[in-house]
Parts: structure tokens; C-alpha cells; sequence
């Protein structure tokens, strides 16, 4: 599909993400959500190490690179903390490419 999820966040309050821009699919192109900042971002994710061109062609914007490829569930332990906390029953999953979430239909014959 040659695109990577693309999540931007800002340290807020409490030291907490603070999402800069809604989370998106980015194709190997220039990150235009970058451009609009006075800053260098650290990147993180598999998908920078799987498309390193995307790197090369955003380099003004990163900073550095975290060796974080993969998420952890316990990272949000902290995040639970907090007054903003959702309850577990409320928790959504964010589907970016939705048909590839989606169950493949049974036909009837």
C-alpha cells in the first residue's frame, strides 16, 4: 500500500500527548503536517525503517529517531492516571484504512 500511519503529538500538560494533527495515512511523499511547525520532530514506528526514503525527503522537520518501533499496551497504564482517562468499555479502535478492517462479506447463493 506503500503508506505509513502518520500520528503527530506535542508534549503537553503533564508531560502528556497532545495531537498536533488528526491521525492520517502518509504516502512517501513530503509531510506537509511538518511544514507548519518551528520545530524537529522525533520520529518512531516501523515505518520510517521500512521506507527510509520518506526520512531522507523529510529530514529538515526530524530531529532524531527513537529505536521505539511498536507500541506498548502498558505505555498507557500512565495515561489512566489522569482526569482525561476514557473508560476501558469506551475505547474505540481507529481504523484508517476501514475495508481492510472490515470482515469479508458471506455471499448466498
Amino acid at each position: 500500500m506503500n503508506e505509513v500511519y502518520l500520528g503527530l503529538y506535542a508534549r503537553g500538560e503533564g508531560n502528556l500527548p497532545q495531537p498536533i494533527a488528526s491521525e492520517y495515512l502518509q504516502g512517501q511523499s513530503v509531510i506537509e503536517s511538518f511544514s507548519g511547525h518551528d520545530q524537529t520532530f522525533t520520529i518512531a514506528g516501523q515505518g520510517w525503517q521500512r521506507y527510509p526514503e520518506l526520512a531522507t525527503i523529510n529530514a529538515q522537520w526530524i530531529g532524531k529517531q527513537s529505536a521505539v518501533l511498536y507500541p506498548r499496551a502498558t505505555w498507557l497504564l500512565t495515561l489512566s492516571d489522569t482526569s482525561t482517562a476514557i473508560a476501558p468499555k469506551d475505547i474505540q479502535p481507529a481504523y484508517l484504512r476501514q475495508k481492510v478492517a472490515e470482515l469479508p462479506r458471506i455471499r448466498k447463493s
